[in-house]
């Protein structure tokens, strides 16, 4: 959603302290690894048909990869924990939940918590200014 300034000078960004999307998960650089244990355990597997089960753990860590985020905006959060897909408005958004060991928790109102896979400790402050942001933006 683009503001048209009132200056009319012709520029038409949004101001800085606009609400975005932002999204938040594992980097596609992360399918490396998988990849190459993939074809590693490709000699593997091929020995034994019992061994090939080993190739569905590099199939599960890459879907893995390539499914799970969070995904902050104006109207609302979007979590994808790999199979499924949870949308959230912020206002069914009690808070979040770190606890020490675990993956952080959104705490939804009247429902069980949702685990953020994909969300690292570190990004949940930046999380929460997209939140804020929002509310703040739905205010004025």
């Amino acid at each position: 959603m683009k503001q048209a300034s009132a200056g009319g000078d012709g520029n038409d960004a949004p101001p800085a302290d606009a609400p975005h999307r932002r999204r938040f998960g594992p980097e596609r650089i992360a399918l490396l690894p998988v990849i190459i244990f993939g074809l590693g355990g490709l000699p593997v597997a091929a020995s034994h048909p019992l061994l090939a089960l080993l190739l569905l753990v590099p199939l599960g860590c890459g879907a893995w990869v390539m499914r799970a985020r969070v995904v902050a905006a104006p109207v609302g959060v979007e979590v994808c924990n790999g199979l499924r897909a949870h949308r959230l408005a912020w206002r069914d958004v009690e808070g979040f939940s770190v606890p020490q060991r675990g993956p952080v928790r959104l705490l939804r109102t009247g429902a069980r918590p949702l685990a953020l896979t994909a969300l690292p400790r570190r990004e949940l402050p930046q999380l929460i200014a997209v939140a804020e942001r929002s509310a703040h933006s739905a205010v004025t």
